[in-house]
């Protein structure tokens, strides 16, 4: 089922968008399971990301931080999508709904 987000980028330009829809029997919120995918992976996953992110010129904050998910800010979180958001050193603009 695809539902286009009522947030986009600030440039107005979308170079590439996905979304997907799981039935996993559990209902959780998009922010409870941004958080179970990525915060509660294992530590060796977490640091590979980290520092991947940090490889391609991402400015991301402190990956601990309540109001981040392992760094990336939350730009905006509801109960139909969450938005992630890293500014670059290229300038450049990332996000992850």
């Amino acid at each position: 089922m695809r539902r286009r987000a009522p947030i986009g980028p600030r440039s107005g330009r979308i170079d590439y968008a996905d979304a997907f829809r799981v039935d996993a029997g559990v209902e959780r919120t998009p922010g409870d399971w941004v958080r179970a995918v990525i915060d509660d992976a294992p530590l060796a996953v977490r640091a590979r990301l980290f520092t991947g992110w940090l490889a391609l010129g991402l400015r991301l904050g402190l990956p601990w931080s309540p109001r981040r998910v392992l760094g990336w800010k939350v730009q905006h979180c509801d109960g139909h999508f969450v938005l992630l958001t890293a500014n670059s050193w290229l300038g450049l603009r990332q996000e992850r709904a």
